[in-house]
């Protein structure tokens, strides 16, 4: 890199940025005639440019490039104010709060492309996506500057969707390459309709078709999910459910709700007739068999008597068949139980 002791220039003619001269700092730079010092450290972390120039040794007897005023590296190609607003970056004394305008934002990024800064580059393209931009303007400073183009895949599709087609102005700052591309996704926007007829004007796919159809002309490929994760703002973190989440494999319709650790309406393993599981048989011959079997067989095998008084009914009722086993047969027994009562 050049430095002013290489360059002869007169330090008389040299003037020091009112801001971004630290003289705390300890790397000299020049743009123009305006002296810069700031810290190295940003330059040789952010950097693999600047991290390459700035630890090659220095020569016996002569200092390191960029360590004093005669010693300034001087960058070429830009101006005083446009270093300012990259710089800025580094020294915005609002912290995380990053407020510039589009020109400014397309400087930071055009310099961090030159300089291979990936941090700040990727900061000044998600500022930008916020901004409101014209679409070719956009599609060209990106190509520029090498951005990545799933960016652009909206913009592109914006251009093949809208009745106005390309202006001569609007194909020079695009290029021949993406104009005929643009032009090659106007038509298959605009595919025959079912009647054989193209529409002229209002395009025929949207969306996310549309979409498909611009990165297949542009040969575009899908992000990673990691290059999207680092690309774009930090997203809103995901509120904590309010419960627990359901088991997808469970069947809600066929779960009975469970009370006091097992199922309600359950019957117990100790209280389900072996030969009966279900209850079901033994609940129904509660129901139907009349008094003498009811007085008999009601404790043993849950029969009840359907026609002796109100407290026959409880029989009926408890042993209408319920989604968990056994509880049929629990009803029976009641049944039987209630008709014991009867008869004394």
């Amino acid at each position: 890199m050049l430095t002013v002791k290489d360059s002869g220039l007169d330090f008389k003619s040299l003037t020091r940025h009112d801001i971004y001269y630290i003289p705390t700092a300890d790397l000299c730079l020049l743009v123009e005639h305006i002296q810069f010092r700031v810290h190295r450290y940003f330059f040789e972390r952010e950097s693999k440019w600047f991290s390459g120039k700035l630890t090659i040794p220095a020569s016996p007897g002569t200092q390191p490039q960029g360590s004093s005023d005669s010693s300034a590296i001087i960058l070429e190609n830009l101006t005083p104010d446009q270093f300012a607003r990259f710089l800025w970056v580094f020294y915005n004394p609002r912290y995380s709060i990053y407020e510039a305008a589009v020109e400014d934002w397309a400087v930071i990024l055009s310099l961090a492309e030159r300089w291979a800064f990936p941090e700040v580059k990727s900061l000044a393209i998600r500022e930008l996506e916020q901004k409101v931009m014209l679409d070719v303007k956009r599609i060209k400073l990106y190509h520029e500057n090498n951005v990545d183009r799933n960016f652009l895949v909206p913009r592109y599709a914006a251009l093949c969707e809208r009745e106005e087609s390309l202006s001569l102005s609007e194909g020079m700052d695009l290029g021949m390459e993406t104009t005929l591309q643009i032009a090659a996704g106007r038509e298959e926007a605009r595919r025959r309709l079912p009647g054989g007829a193209r529409s002229p004007l209002s395009p025929t796919v949207h969306g996310a078709d549309l979409h498909a159809v611009v990165r297949e002309l542009f040969m575009i490929a899908p992000a990673s999910a990691q290059e999207i994760a680092h690309n774009s703002e930090t997203p809103t973190p995901t509120p904590a459910p309010t419960s627990a989440p359901a088991d997808p494999t469970a069947d809600p319709t066929t779960e009975p709700p469970t009370v006091g650790g097992k199922p309600e309406g359950a019957t117990s393993a100790e209280e389900a007739d072996p030969q009966d599981p279900d209850g079901q048989q033994k609940g129904g011959e509660g129901t139907a068999n009349g008094t003498a079997n009811g007085t008999a067989n009601g404790a043993t095998n849950g029969n009840g008597d359907a026609n002796k008084g109100p407290d026959s009914s409880i029989g009926d009722n408890v042993s209408t068949p319920t989604t968990a086993k056994g509880s049929g047969g629990g009803g029976g027994r009641g049944g039987g139980k209630n008709n014991k009562r009867g008869t004394r």
